[in-house]
């Protein structure tokens, strides 16, 4: 990427930023617009639809889990936004002050490598305590899923496994070594 990224002029750099508000102005009116209880229903939304593309509708119960797990949370997404605008400017900068392959490669792999370094002792407070949330939330609708809920999620396992397995034969095919050949 560092070759790439070097090359960029000053008029990408900003059309860039310009990206940046762009996709941020939506991000805002999308999860941070609105009084606690209406943000606390979009996240709810959002989770039950990724949930309900793993396992279908949810009951009644289940969508109380999520409720109850997004509501523990309600300052998560604004943090996280201020997060997210945070390490783009510091991504502009970087791309800004290191024109040269040679300067910019090394401060990229850092940046990109050890992104979780660069959060703010709140955030990375509060991520912790929200992937950990998420984690028993999964772990509480586990104990909740019906047959054709667990059928559905196992079969969407099974397509991706395949998935897999033809990418791997792809590479194979292609003469590129991977761990299954």
């Amino acid at each position: 990427m560092a070759p790439v990224l070097a090359t960029l002029s000053p008029a990408q750099l900003t059309a860039l930023e310009q990206r940046f508000a762009k996709d941020n102005s939506k991000y805002a009116k999308q999860y941070l617009k609105g009084d606690e209880k209406r943000r606390i229903q979009v996240r709810a939304e959002q989770l039950t639809a990724i949930f309900y593309d793993w396992i279908g509708e949810l009951s009644a119960e289940q969508e109380q889990l999520v409720i109850n797990t997004v509501s523990r949370y309600p300052e998560f997404y604004a943090l996280r936004f201020e997060e997210r605008q945070h390490r783009q400017r510091e991504f502009i900068t970087l791309l800004r002050e290191n024109q040269s392959v040679e300067l910019l490669r090394p401060k990229l792999r850092s940046f990109l490598v050890e992104w979780q370094t660069a959060y703010s002792d709140d955030y990375a407070r509060l991520r912790r305590g929200y992937e950990e949330a998420f984690i028993q939330l999964i772990l509480s609708l586990d104990r909740t899923l019906t047959s054709a809920q667990r059928r559905q999620a196992v079969q969407r396992f099974a397509s991706f496994a395949s998935d897999f397995r033809d990418l791997a034969a792809d590479k194979v095919m292609a003469g590129v070594s991977t761990p299954y050949s």
